[in-house]
């Protein structure tokens, strides 16, 4: 595949797609420096293309550069300001260095893509983090109440719950998981026995 995107790259070298698809194919191979320098190539020939400054960010983040990478994630949403992915990988890569700057993006991806179950979660769990830990409850709650497939949110809500001394509402909040046929086998039962461990 590699070689097709090196022809491709030599036929038309104004056209940004093999370039990306270079990029991958390199990281793949572990050779990180040349995809790095292919999705640089690709934003010479289209600097407002959010999804190569996205990936670019995601592979300096893998690379352990994370100032790097927080510049490629801002660009994204610079070209983009609707790129949910970007908000929140920026949320998460700030969220030991700028705590309240971490929210504003995790907030923004979440509010994008309401039903990606992690945006929520992870939005919840900067908040809970943050002491902000009733407006964690409205976000899992409204996780929960949607059905989303994703554990976690039950998880964490159930932990919170009981947290406050609210074990009734936490083990409604374990069985309506262990019942939710979004969730896989293996889920519903992490949530079925924390659901028993509150019965005994």
């Amino acid at each position: 595949a590699l070689a097709s995107y090196e022809r491709a790259i030599k036929l038309r070298p104004d056209f940004v797609p093999p370039y990306v698809n270079a990029a991958f194919a390199y990281n793949a191979r572990g050779q990180n420096d040349k995809a790095e320098a292919s999705f640089r190539k690709a934003l010479a020939l289209d600097p407002n293309n959010a999804a190569v400054h996205l990936n670019l960010g995601m592979l300096l983040g893998e690379l352990k550069r994370p100032r790097e990478a927080e510049g490629a994630f801002r660009d994204a949403l610079k070209a983009d300001p609707n790129a949910a992915a970007a908000a929140y990988n920026l949320g998460v890569l700030l969220s030991e260095s700028k705590p309240k700057e971490c929210l504003t993006w995790c907030r923004k991806a979440y509010e994008l893509r309401p039903n990606e179950g992690r945006y929520g979660y992870t939005y919840a769990f900067f908040l809970r983090q943050n002491g902000q830990v009733e407006q964690a409850i409205r976000v899992l709650r409204k996780m929960v109440n949607a059905a989303t497939a994703y554990p976690d949110a039950y998880l964490l809500l159930g932990e919170v719950l009981e947290k406050q001394g609210k074990v009734g509402e936490a083990l409604s909040v374990y069985r309506r998981g262990s019942q939710n046929k979004n969730l896989t086998p293996r889920d519903r039962y992490r949530l079925e026995m924390h659901m028993q461990r509150l019965m005994r």
